[in-house]
């Protein structure tokens, strides 16, 4: 519970630091979907650790490939969902690729450092 707490405290901080700087270069933002995006990369990336913490016992040696599970299904997720609203005329600038990327790597971040310290103590 303090994990996601955290987590979710580090996000919101990102965040906010996104939207002014979107704000400051005067880009036209899409707040809903970036509100959705970081959201998603949250709930998706705590269901993740979570799930890789409550079966580390019996899949121990499989973490690393769950973990790789988890990045697969956020980027499919992506694909699916954020891609075909992002892109126009079949490009996608710089800016609404890290509406996508900038909280995806936050939370990879988090998930890789939560899952480092537990499977050190195992």
């Amino acid at each position: 519970m303090k994990f996601a707490l955290k987590f979710f405290l580090i996000l919101t901080v990102v965040l906010l630091l996104h939207i002014f700087a979107l704000y400051k270069i005067h880009h036209k933002t899409d707040f809903e979907l970036l509100l959705a995006s970081y959201i998603i990369n949250y709930l998706l990336a705590l269901a993740i650790v979570l799930i890789i913490i409550h079966y580390i016992e019996k899949l121990k040696p499989y973490v690393g490939f769950l973990f790789m599970l988890g990045s697969f299904i956020k980027f499919a997720v992506f694909f699916i969902a954020f891609y075909p609203r992002l892109k126009t005329d079949t490009v996608m600038d710089k800016t609404a690729f890290a509406y996508f990327f900038i909280p995806y790597i936050v939370c990879l971040i988090m998930e890789s450092k939560r899952l480092v310290r537990i499977t050190n103590e195992l």
